[in-house]
């Protein structure tokens, strides 16, 4: 498959803000802890969830805790393990991949963004005398309409292909029992803000539009048919694929999911060049300034929470790899 169903992409496309039951915050005991010259990391058992223990400019104990996401779930996240609510209820400062600001600019940029994809979409047309979408086959027209709606693909087309593709990437939901109405994102962005909680950002909010909307028309068209490609020569394989990365993220095993992220990434690299570009800013160029993020938090002091996408904090090349290779974590 060309293009994955990866939910560390789909960070861009967690952007409604859902009602769910509000986090009873607990404590942890205070204890003395030896202070570590280098921070380290160590990671609970069954769950995508770390700790980073290090020292602060004072020499005083500095602590991240990380809950890698998937941006979609079930109830079998909840209720929510004591140690992540511990971990919340502990921190002094709070990091999602965007910040409270700009989940209140989202709407606005988002906005701003389609206009101008319009305006892109219309040029493109009049220089090359047909639109986008009039440029799929029969087949791939009838899935859209059959499996989006007819009005809802009539409402998107107007605009550059990635719009309307953001929809198609989120087919593989379908068939499955999995909401984004579950995904932990979804929880701590609403418990942030109904206690008035503050969130920081690891990415600014453009750095996610530019992933949502990347490439040109030509680079989107390819992303888009070549999906909907192989869901018409397979639906329940892509469908399949879903359940088994979300399986694989409860299972808590780090190692499997990345495999399960990243062990096609070298054939689609080889089928189309342009992912080299893509991946590196979905994960090197975001994991690389994260990773610089990690180490000011540490230097700053004081106990942080972080939940941002599990594909992140897998792999070769994950935050944590990073922070090792810079000398600022070890495990």
């Amino acid at each position: 498959m060309k293009k994955k169903f990866c939910f560390g992409k789909n960070f861009t496309n967690c952007f409604v803000i859902f009602c769910v039951a509000i986090l009873a915050l607990g404590f942890f005991s205070c204890a003395t802890t030896k202070v570590p010259e280098v921070p380290v990391l160590s990671k609970y058992d069954d769950m995508m969830f770390w700790k980073i223990e290090g020292a602060d400019a004072n020499g005083k104990l500095s602590t991240i805790y990380v809950l890698g996401t998937i941006h979609v779930g079930d109830e079998r996240l909840y209720p929510l393990p004591q140690e992540i609510a511990q971990a919340y209820g502990k921190a002094d400062k709070v990091y999602g991949e965007i910040s409270s600001q700009g989940w209140k600019n989202l709407v606005t940029k988002l906005s701003f963004r389609m206009q101008d994809s319009q305006k892109e979409a219309t040029k493109i047309e009049a220089e090359r005398g047909i639109a986008w979408y009039d440029t799929l086959t029969d087949e791939q027209q009838k899935f859209l309409e059959e499996k989006l709606g007819k009005n809802i693909v009539d409402s998107q087309k107007i605009y550059m292909p990635w719009v309307l593709y953001s929809a198609v990437s989120n087919l593989t939901l379908q068939g499955t029992d999995l909401s984004s109405n579950y995904a932990y994102d979804t929880h701590f962005i609403t418990v942030s803000n109904n206690y008035g909680i503050e969130m920081f950002g690891l990415d600014e909010l453009e750095v996610q539009l530019d992933i949502m909307s990347y490439g040109d028309i030509d680079v989107q068209m390819d992303m888009m048919t070549s999906t909907i490609d192989e869901m018409l020569k397979d639906e329940n394989a892509a469908i399949e694929e879903t359940k088994k990365l979300y399986e694989t993220y409860l299972s808590g095993d780090e190692n499997a999911l990345a495999a399960c992220l990243f062990d096609d990434m070298e054939k689609e690299i080889a089928e189309e060049p342009y992912m080299v570009e893509y991946y590196d800013l979905l994960f090197t160029e975001r994991n690389t300034n994260w990773a610089e993020t990690f180490a000011e938090l540490i230097n700053e002091g004081g106990t942080t929470f972080v939940f941002a996408g599990s594909g992140h904090f897998v792999g070769n090349n994950s935050v944590f790899s990073i922070m090792k290779e810079n000398g600022d974590l070890v495990f």
